[in-house]
């Protein structure tokens, strides 16, 4: 900037301004799919109708409806500056920021509880010898009960 740098604190609380924005959208594509993983999972072990199932599910959907509204947000409440461009309202877009710091972890969290072991993260080798294996095969069929279509038969990762 060849010494001009009495306009960069500007220019660095803008750009940090836009990022944070875009935040409200970007995280909430992956909570939406994190939403309909839980909702299948709920599915496939025979418990989507449950209460407390429905109870979390609802509660990933406002907590990701959140993010999303504060991005709306401070979208549509900036303005125009004098030089033509359009300024985002910062003090939404920190506050998006701050929800995006919680409110995705907060969704996995419930999405965890509501799939239950069936969300572990077990190695694809591990599992495949584990399926190959009679004995522990059979183990594994008779921990991981769910709904009659779903099994352990044939959903092997690509």
């Amino acid at each position: 900037m060849c010494g001009e740098y009495e306009y960069s604190g500007a220019l660095v609380e803008r750009f940090a301004g836009y990022h944070r924005q875009s935040y409200g959208g970007c995280k909430v594509g992956v909570g939406d799919v994190l939403i309909g993983a839980a909702a299948l999972a709920a599915d496939y072990n025979g418990a989507a109708k449950a209460s407390h199932i429905k109870d979390k599910l609802i509660e990933m959907m406002h907590l990701n409806e959140t993010l999303y509204a504060c991005g709306i947000a401070c979208s549509a409440e900036g303005h125009q500056t004098a030089s033509g461009n359009y300024l985002i309202d910062l003090l939404l877009a920190n506050v998006c920021k701050q929800n995006v710091t919680r409110l995705p972890y907060e969704i996995a969290r419930l999405a965890e509880d509501i799939a239950g072991a069936s969300w572990s993260p077990w190695p694809r080798n591990m599992i495949s010898s584990i399926r190959r294996s009679q004995d522990c095969g059979k183990i594994l069929q008779g921990c991981c009960v769910g709904a009659d279509r779903a099994s352990l038969q044939g959903s092997e990762a690509p």
